[in-house]
């Protein structure tokens, strides 16, 4: 069975020399750490280090200063299967603290006449260095640098591990291009500098070799597109990361295949893959850092907008009470009753008509119906008039002047939108439906609910048994309904329906009302497209929630990484890759604004192009119409024709007073001679009075009423 033997650690202090290089090679090894490995397969006998490693003399003698690190692997040919489903295992790892670089010798001078699958155990020593110490260089002794090839080629492709490859041979060095299939060229190294540049250079290209892309469900297919600044010179593609694989595949020569692919052909590819990548994956427990790096954080949180009726202007008296709310109601009219009680003391006395007349007065105050702002007369103790002075003069003018009047003039002209939950507790204690579409895909034909399925339980188990947060958590899931994703990326013209019809089925109590909650660029995409319809009216939530999900992309670690990670940074840092998503999302909303017809596609198109702006539009100012005042001219008419009808009955009264008062004079004047009686008796006939008569010595004409 194979078992790892350590040796010893040894710090030698020798001077700094490189060995196998002329005499004016600059120093190479300075301020670094030195590891040898040390194979045999008679782990009985003593270990000869001029066998096993032909150079370690050389080097320990030329570098005084430098630290040594000694690792022993013993094998025999009976372990050689388990050698390749298990890695030897060091008694002692590496030290924690280490001067500079760690450098790894590695001996891939094996003779096949003591062990049949000599190749294996070389690339293994390999293997060994990558993952269980993870040098920054390997220095491989091989007598025919040529050959190297079947040692290293496989041991850096699927090993984890960014070290730089160089083997040696006497008095020279080679480093070798890990993709291509040519033979290492010497070179000449002058510092570890050096050693980068060449590894760079030599491996930036990968020589058309193929990376897997193992994100679930994001596109199938080879990529064929164009990716350029603006819409002209971007084609509809999705998603946006296939524009950053094109320029980094064209750039460092590699091809892109989705994971789907590569399972149906995986004999046609298994030799030409260099490395695996994903660039959209929710971040979840089990997620292995030893094997992938994460290049890429994205944290998104969960907002939620309020999807309800349009707004209407109000044409009823109802607009008369909403400016306050029923708390200022019943504090205005305590204060009218309590300002009224001390206006006028005559109410503890019983006159009632008083109290009533203060009573009014003050409603005239308050409505503004008043034409005197004199508050005199109210009370007739001094003290209490100047009270009642100073909080009723705040009261009218500040209170019901500015807020009152003008809000009530603003509820019959301007769309005043309704009231909806601003926040996650308020929406939760209403009855709204909470509908939600960011998935977690499992394949292409299944997918959950994130926000209900995955963040919530998640969160719930790791609540360390806090039942109210619990129970509040249980009732939020039971409000959510999840809507897949080819519902919600509807045509737009199908959008709003989609939406009734997903209510419909799952009974809910509100049809014209209810909530969306996703990830941000998701809800943003729903938010756009029922705004365009025009149908109901969105109420965005700037709140944020206290649900996240962490998106990640990642790489394996092993040599390409590097050079990957290191142009998405470039695309990142300048623009160039955020641009694309904003085109991306630009063009999705133009695909589905066209099927709305040319004027609203080419308004939408202007509006995206202005920056997202509505273009600015001056507006005349406009007369209240008579529908928004209709109920109060009603109102106004039937007061006014109460108030004729008043007036005119005074006027007859009167009149008949007048004509009253003149009969009187005009029947109780004494009139001398004989037929004047029968004046008097006409008059009154024609007045319809009943008359009494009486003769005497003077004749007196009375009439009776």
């Amino acid at each position: 069975m194979a078992f790892v033997c350590h040796i010893s650690h040894i710090i030698l202090i020798l001077p700094l020399l490189f060995p196998f290089t002329v005499p004016t090679f600059p120093k190479l090894f300075n301020s670094c750490t030195l590891q040898f490995f040390l194979l045999t397969g008679e782990p009985r006998k003593p270990i000869q280090l001029s066998h096993i490693a032909p150079y370690f003399n050389q080097i320990r003698l030329s570098n005084p200063s430098t630290p040594l690190l000694i690792n022993g692997i013993f094998y025999n040919q009976t372990d050689m299967y388990l050698l390749n489903t298990n890695f030897p295992f060091f008694a002692t790892s590496p030290p924690k603290k280490r001067q500079g670089h760690l450098i790894t010798f590695v001996n891939l001078e094996i003779s096949p006449r003591k062990i049949v699958q000599f190749e294996y155990l070389a690339t293994y020593q390999v293997k060994i260095a990558l993952t269980k110490v993870k040098p920054n260089y390997i220095f491989a002794h091989l007598t025919n640098p040529a050959f190297s090839k079947k040692f290293y080629s496989s041991a850096f492709r699927y090993t984890r591990g960014i070290a730089k490859l160089v083997i040696f041979s006497h008095l020279a060095l080679y480093i070798p291009c890990i993709a291509c299939n040519t033979p290492p060229e010497k070179v000449h190294i002058y510092n570890l500098a050096t050693v980068d540049d060449i590894f760079t250079s030599k491996n930036k290209n990968f020589w058309n070799k193929i990376i897997i892309d193992i994100d679930v469900i994001w596109w199938t297919g080879k990529f064929e597109g164009k990716c350029g600044p603006n819409l002209a010179h971007y084609e509809d593609m999705y998603p946006p990361k296939l524009c950053v694989i094109s320029v980094l595949g064209k750039k460092m020569n590699f091809t892109l295949i989705p994971s789907r692919e590569y399972e149906h052909s995986r004999l046609k590819y298994e030799d030409h893959v260099i490395s695996y990548i994903a660039f959209h994956t929710i971040l979840a427990e089990g997620f292995n850092d030893l094997m992938f790096f994460t290049f890429k954080l994205d944290f998104n949180n969960f907002r939620f907008a309020i999807v309800t009726e349009l707004p209407s202007v109000l044409n009823n008296l109802y607009g008369i009470y909403l400016p306050f709310d029923n708390a200022t109601w019943i504090c205005l009219l305590v204060g009218m009753v309590v300002t009224g009680v001390l206006a006028r003391r005559e109410v503890e006395r019983g006159k009632m008509t008083h109290a009533v007349e203060v009573a009014l007065r003050l409603i005239s105050f308050l409505l503004g119906q008043s034409g005197s702002s004199n508050v005199a007369g109210f009370s007739s103790s001094k003290r209490a008039g100047i009270a009642i002075a100073t909080a009723w003069f705040f009261g009218v003018f500040i209170l019901m002047g500015n807020l009152y009047q003008g809000s009530i003039f603003s509820y019959l002209t301007v769309k005043i939108p309704p009231i909806v939950p601003e926040t996650v507790e308020e929406l939760l204690e209403s009855g709204i439906t909470i509908l939600t579409s960011s998935y977690s895909a499992f394949s292409l034909e299944r997918s959950i609910s994130l926000l209900r399925d995955v963040i919530i339980p998640v969160l719930t188990s790791h609540l360390g048994g806090n039942e109210r947060w619990a129970k509040l958590l249980d009732r939020l899931a039971g409000k959510i309904e999840f809507m897949n994703y080819d519902i919600k990326y509807a045509p737009i013209p199908d959008a709003y329906s989609n939406f009734t019809a997903f209510l419909t089925r799952n009974k809910s109590k509100e049809l014209n009302t209810f909530a969306l909650m996703d990830r941000k660029n998701g809800l943003l995409i729903t938010t756009k497209v029922l705004k365009i319809m025009g149908k109901q009216l969105i109420v965005e939530n700037r709140e944020e929630t206290f649900f996240n999900s962490v998106g990640i992309s990642y790489i394996a670690i092993n040599y390409v990484s590097g050079f990957v990670i290191g142009g998405y940074n470039c695309l990142v840092q300048s623009g160039i890759s955020s641009r694309w998503e904003k085109l991306q999302k630009l063009r999705e909303t133009l695909y589905q604004v066209r099927k709305l017809g040319n004027v609203t596609y080419n308004r939408f198109f202007l509006k995206e192009m202005g920056g997202g702006r509505n273009p600015v539009e001056f507006h005349e100012n406009q007369s209240v119409s008579l529908a928004a005042i209709g109920y109060f001219v009603m109102i106004c008419g039937v007061l006014v024709g109460i108030g004729w009808v008043m007036f005119l009955g005074e006027i007859k009264i009167m009149i008949t007073t007048w004509f009253t008062n003149l009969v009187e004079k005009f029947v109780n004047t004494k009139f001398y001679g004989r037929n004047s009686y029968r004046v008097q008796t006409l008059v009154c006939k024609l007045l319809s009075y009943r008359c009494k008569i009486t003769f005497r010595r003077k004749t007196i004409v009375k009439c009776v009423y």
